[in-house]
């Protein structure tokens, strides 16, 4: 599924969290084979051969998310939906005094089938403890 993703494709992964076990993210590359130095990110160890795709983080509540300045990698094996499609919906910058932040993000809406899809592809067993620091598919080249 990983290798199909180009930039600009939303992705939804799944996250060693049980606060926030999925996330949606824009992805900015296609899937490619880390080769930097070994680095902690706030995803996980990111080891060199390992295959990821770097995805711009969206955050929201409920079916309304926005992007974020938070450029993060997805690991191959987390990836629960690629593709799918998002509502752009119309932004306003906020004009609350003492803001000197103009910056205006965009702004997504998902639909109820889209989420229900992700919500399927999750592990059905919430409150487990977290996969943490398992691998499965580390590049063996």
């Amino acid at each position: 599924m990983a290798a199909t993703v180009v930039p600009g494709d939303f992705i939804c992964c799944e996250i060693d969290s049980q606060q926030e076990p999925w996330m949606i993210g824009l992805a900015e590359t296609g899937l490619i084979k880390y080769e930097g130095d070994e680095k902690i990110t706030w995803m996980g160890r990111i080891m060199v051969g390992d295959l990821l795709i770097w995805a711009t983080k969206l955050e929201g509540s409920g079916n309304v998310f926005g992007v974020t300045e938070k450029r993060v990698p997805i690991f191959a094996e987390d990836i629960r939906l690629i593709k799918f499609p998002m509502k752009q919906l119309e932004t306003r910058t906020s004009s609350r005094v003492g803001r000197g932040d103009k910056r205006v993000f965009a702004r997504y809406e998902l639909n109820k089938k889209e989420k229900l899809d992700i919500l399927t592809s999750m592990p059905v067993v919430l409150d487990s403890t977290t996969r943490h620091a398992a691998r499965s598919t580390l590049s063996t080249q």
